[in-house]
């Protein structure tokens, strides 16, 4: 497996990312675009303004990594072993695939969630704060203590989905009664 530490890229070639470990790297204006990750380890590191859609993530590990003006779009994060302490800030990441995955305190700040699968995932603590999450699915999602304010265009049932002590923001918040096909005046 090749090792990079305290490195920054600002160009690399397509087959940089597979096999690899990165400790504290950092990545500005890289096109990675369906490239691989498979089996690399991601520690302390961060990608701005970055091209990552359609990566592979297989067996890859990502730890208290950050995201800033990110397109990571259409990634299934599913086949990933490890994601903790992941921070996304200003990012797009419509189509992704978080499907029954632990992502306690997982953060999502003022980004673009549209169409994601967050199925049957522990959300706890999440922070998903300012986000568009228009057709996100959330069924069966754990979303205790999370906070979801000022993100708008969700459709969270809570009759399967658990929302104890999470925060939400009103006018948006009403749409949490749609489930239960009352009328409001």
């Amino acid at each position: 497996m090749t090792y990079f530490e305290d490195e920054s890229f600002l160009e690399v070639g397509p087959d940089t990312f597979e096999n690899t470990e990165f400790l504290g790297c950092f990545f500005e204006n890289i096109d990675a675009t369906e490239n691989s990750f498979r089996n690399s380890k991601f520690l302390e590191c961060e990608f701005k303004n970055c091209n990552l859609s359609n990566i592979s993530t297989t067996n890859s590990s990502l730890r208290d990594v950050k995201f800033q003006n990110c397109k990571i779009i259409g990634v299934n994060w599913s086949a990933s072993n490890i994601l903790s302490d992941l921070f996304f800030e200003e990012s797009k990441l419509d189509f992704c695939v978080f499907q029954d995955m632990k992502l306690f305190g997982i953060e999502f700040h003022n980004s673009s969630l549209s169409d994601v699968d967050f199925s049957q995932s522990d959300l706890e603590k999440a922070q998903i704060i300012n986000c568009e999450l228009g057709g996100a699915l959330f069924n069966s999602v754990r979303l205790v203590n999370a906070n979801l304010s000022n993100s708008y265009n969700y459709n969270i049932d809570p009759r399967f989905t658990k929302v104890k002590g999470t925060k939400f923001s009103a006018p948006e918040v009403m749409s949490l009664l749609k489930a239960f096909e009352i009328k409001i005046e």
